[in-house]
């Protein structure tokens, strides 16, 4: 325990000797395109200001109390978390900013908890994967997701505030129709059933509201909103007792339209479609394309 403030103005590594954590009083990064490399568990209880520099992370914590104040951090001055060590802010639920990043990308996340005061770890990954942290990259995502955890496992309820670089938007990413995925066994939706619209111009930014799934170590992303599956509904003849419904209209429609509906003019446009009492799946399709593009208007003719 060091009861002093602490000024990083040089590069400096606080190696592992396993001795337990090292707690701080105050903590302060102020070396321009320094990097402090932290190996071993890190507490700061009083002050906590990112003026310039780099905080590195690997495997261990770097743990602010809920008592310490916070100033500071940028592009130039945050906390990579290049390895598996996460920032964590204790007792959490008043707002407080986590200004993390990689070695390429600053990703600024804001929490805020109603629930139950925990402590809770971010940490950011470098690409989004079908298998969490693993697996093979997937496009259609903003293109840094990140790994929470919170010290008591549920009772959080969490306002999440992400900010990302359009560079980091992986293709075929819709920033206009997004939710906050978390992965399991799989990756499920846990910001409701609405998609969202980022606001701000490069950086961007979305907020997510009663986010109260449990997080141990849970990858988290920004992904596009994606239209529910047809319900599997049968449509007969009454003469012939045949199925006589034609898919390739509705197909066409939920593969080809949004492409039309994110084009980019000069000025706005509006796409009208009209469902001439169609008897495929295509009134369902556009119904639901309807929900997440406000320049696609639908005519259904009686």
């Amino acid at each position: 325990t060091y009861s002093e403030n602490v000024t990083i103005d040089k590069f400096l590594t606080l190696e592992n000797f396993s001795n337990g954590t090292v707690t701080l009083q105050g903590l302060t990064m102020n070396g321009s395109g320094k990097i402090f490399s932290i190996e071993e568990p890190v507490e700061v209880t009083n002050n906590y200001n990112l003026n310039y520099g780099i905080i590195a992370l690997s495997a261990s914590n770097l743990r602010i109390t809920s008592s310490a104040a916070n100033t500071g951090g940028s592009l130039q001055s945050h906390v990579r978390t290049n390895g598996t060590g996460q920032l964590v802010f204790s007792g959490l639920q008043a707002a407080k900013t986590y200004h993390i990043g990689t070695s390429t990308t600053y990703f600024p996340t804001t929490l805020a908890n109603s629930g139950t005061a925990d402590d809770i770890g971010l940490r950011v990954l470098n690409n989004v994967f079908d298998g969490g942290t693993t697996g093979t990259p997937v496009d259609s995502a903003a293109g840094v997701p990140w790994v929470a955890n919170e010290g008591t496992s549920g009772g959080s309820n969490l306002t999440v505030t992400a900010n990302w670089p359009g560079s980091s938007e992986k293709p075929f990413f819709n920033r206009t129709a997004v939710v906050l995925q978390a992965f399991g066994s799989a990756w499920t939706t846990i910001s409701g059933p609405a998609p969202i619209s980022a606001t701000g111009t490069d950086p961007y930014q979305a907020v997510f509201t009663n986010i109260n799934a449990s997080l141990s170590n849970t990858p988290l992303r920004i992904f596009n909103f994606q239209i529910p599956p047809v319900p599997d509904l049968v449509y007969v003849d009454d003469a012939t007792g045949n199925d006589t419904r034609t898919r390739d209209d509705a197909q066409n429609l939920a593969d080809h339209l949004p492409q039309i509906l994110q084009q980019q003019y000069p000025s706005t446009f509006e796409e009208v479609s009209v469902d001439d009492n169609s008897f495929d799946d295509s009134k369902y399709v556009l119904e639901q394309l309807s929900k997440i593009f406000k320049n696609l208007r639908v005519v259904s003719l009686k």
